[in-house]
């Protein structure tokens, strides 16, 4: 815990406080509902429909809960024809709602800023810096982690993402960080690919992480690859 006083350190790895956290109390319909307004363009209640299988009404009420809890604005589309417009939907950047990841969010802009102004080679580069942090993060962990997974989770969870697992694959769920990816992907992807191996390598573990980007409304997945398997270095 920092001092009375003291500014809090950007990777505390303890700074993650599920109680206060708004996206950790969704239910599994909106934090569905949230992940496919965080990967796409303000969107409207139809084509959520179309996309969720929700129907509008339904949708209409993780919206309203959504909004209330400072996640999701509303926009209108621009008028055509007659007639109201209709209302988009928008996902809001998560660290204003999440004040554990401002000061990451904060650093990680940054750090694809300076790569993209300075570095010959920036997704190499956001790897290696990526692997830094992580190794970092890892030497201020509070605890050993029994498994990979179990570390795998506490860092994501970390950082601001909602991990959930299937076998050997780990969804990242809503992506704190959407609104810089989507600018340089290559980039945000590369820093949190190698930062989730530098906090595994520093924890004791050999497995490899593999980052596969989010595509077709579906969100980031990471699988572990065991030491033995060829893993590719960037994402």
């Amino acid at each position: 815990m920092n001092a009375p006083g003291a500014a809090p350190s950007p990777l505390s790895p303890d700074q993650t406080h599920l109680d206060t956290d708004p996206i950790a109390h969704l239910s599994p319909a909106q934090r569905r509902v949230l992940e496919l307004l965080s990967i796409n363009t303000p969107t409207n209640i139809h084509d959520l429909a179309t996309l969720t299988g929700h129907h509008p009404n339904t949708l209409r009420e993780h919206l309203n809960a959504l909004i209330h809890l400072g996640l999701v604005r509303t926009t209108t589309s621009k008028p055509h024809g007659r007639g109201r417009p209709p209302t988009l939907y928008q996902a809001l950047p998560l660290q204003n709602a999440r004040p554990e990841t401002r000061a990451y969010h904060a650093l990680t802009t940054a750090l694809v800023n300076q790569l993209l102004r300075t570095s010959t080679n920036p997704t190499h580069d956001a790897l290696t810096a990526g692997k830094t942090i992580g190794t970092q993060i890892a030497q201020k962990a509070p605890h050993p982690h029994p498994t990979p997974t179990h570390a795998l989770t506490h860092i994501l969870t970390h950082l601001g993402f909602n991990p959930t697992h299937t076998n050997n694959t780990t969804e990242l769920g809503v992506c704190p960080f959407i609104h810089i990816a989507k600018e340089a992907p290559e980039i945000i992807c590369n820093i949190h690919q190698g930062l989730i191996a530098g906090y595994l390598t520093s924890s004791g573990f050999t497995h490899q992480p593999h980052l596969h980007r989010y595509s077709n409304h579906n969100p980031c997945q990471i699988t572990l690859n065991p030491p033995d398997t060829h893993n590719p270095t960037t994402a």
